[in-house]
């Protein structure tokens, strides 16, 4: 539960800090935003192939789940914090699962998370497909994301 929570502080940290081009101000930030990048892809890597392989039996039905996410995420479903309503498979998660300004009830929400496994491996390989993009595209941050908190950007 740890992880999937510090795993989405890191993709707000890291889209502030590129929104506002303070990702490469130097050498020495440009690759310590690289390293919190490839680190964070590889500990939502790990995260997702430990509940696939513990939690989910059908080879089938992984291939599902990874399939129907990485689809979420090519049709552009991370380049924006969203609304629920938008429909999409995880629309609405963020702010749903990790946005919660108070801790029980974030701590509650989260671990309604953990507790649904396909949920769960669903939001690491999102954290995977994100940490990537940070990776491959220096102009990429999740839109919707600044110092006051998280807020739906309505896009097509």
């Amino acid at each position: 539960m740890l992880l999937i929570s510090q795993l989405f502080k890191n993709v707000v940290l890291m889209s502030m800090l590129r929104e506002q081009h303070l990702d490469k101000l130097d050498d020495v930030t440009g690759t310590l935003f690289a390293a919190l990048s490839a680190v964070g892809r590889a500990q939502a890597e790990w995260g997702a192939v430990a509940l696939l392989t513990s939690a989910i039996s059908s080879c089938d039905s992984r291939r599902q789940l990874v399939l129907e996410i990485m689809e979420y995420c090519a049709a552009g479903g991370i380049a924006a914090v969203t609304r629920k309503e938008r429909g999409g498979l995880l629309d609405g998660s963020l702010l749903e699962h990790f946005a919660e300004p108070d801790d029980k009830t974030r701590k509650r929400r989260l671990e309604t998370v953990y507790g649904n496994k396909p949920l769960f491996i669903r939001l690491m390989v999102m954290f995977i497909g994100i940490f990537t993009i940070f990776t491959t595209d220096p102009t990429y941050y999740l839109r919707g994301i600044d110092s006051t908190g998280l807020h739906p950007v309505d896009h097509n």
